[in-house]
């Protein structure tokens, strides 16, 4: 089910995968997209596995960077967990449960959007694969994630492979320094595993979609 988040432009707008709860609301699982913050990709097979496993899920689309500059961006994830807050009765959705999972540039959207503002967003845990958490290696210091890192932030679980071509430092770097500013050990976990894989493919990696699915229902 497509729907438009109330903003006037055309990639503002997010895909529901939901099912209707026989008990009680369900958490939300927002899915962050990625290429490159300039190319929009497709999660809808994704969000129907993950719906599958009890999430209401919501695939968000967001402005590319050639549309609107940065913060552009971080801005329209914040509003669409705004917008799925505002229509949680409609989707069965419990309001105090969201979680956001991202890949490549949408990871570094969730690990972004989750540390902007001090817990602003509300969110009881973020899973980023491939997370380009520290742009400043090649773009915009402003947009790294540790930079706004403190202990109000949700728990976060980053994976990277081996071989990744956004290397795990971006994510090693990100746990390191939250808790260099008193963020409890553990609350940012970053997980290596075999391979080359990258984003979204780290879900094919053997083991790791079953210990993410395991990781979200524990903090849902």
């Amino acid at each position: 089910m497509n729907q438009d988040v109330g903003s006037t432009h055309p990639r503002q707008t997010l895909d529901a995968h939901w099912n209707q709860s026989s008990s009680k609301p369900k958490p939300a699982l927002v899915l962050i997209h990625g290429g490159y913050w300039y190319h929009q990709t497709d999660w809808s097979s994704s969000a129907e596995r993950f719906a599958a496993e009890g999430f209401q899920v919501f695939a968000i689309r967001y402005r590319l960077n050639f549309e609107a500059a940065w913060p552009a961006q971080r801005d329209d994830v914040a509003d669409a967990v705004a917008w799925i807050r505002s229509h949680a009765a409609g989707f069965d959705v419990d309001p105090d449960r969201v979680l956001l999972l991202g890949s490549s540039a949408g990871g570094q959207l969730a690990t972004d959007a989750a540390t902007h503002g001090a817990g602003a967003l509300r969110l009881k845990g973020v899973v980023a694969l491939s997370p380009v958490a520290s742009p400043y290696r090649a773009w915009k210091r402003s947009m790294v994630s540790k930079n706004w890192v403190d202990s109000a932030d949700a728990p976060m679980y980053l994976v990277h492979s081996e071989d990744d071509f956004v290397p795990p430092a971006h994510s090693t770097d990100l746990e390191a320094t939250a808790e260099a500013k008193g963020v409890p050990s553990g609350r940012i976990q970053t997980q290596v595993v075999a391979g080359a894989a990258h984003g979204g493919s780290l879900l094919s990696a053997p083991g790791v979609y079953d210990r993410i699915v395991a990781w979200l229902k524990s903090k849902a």
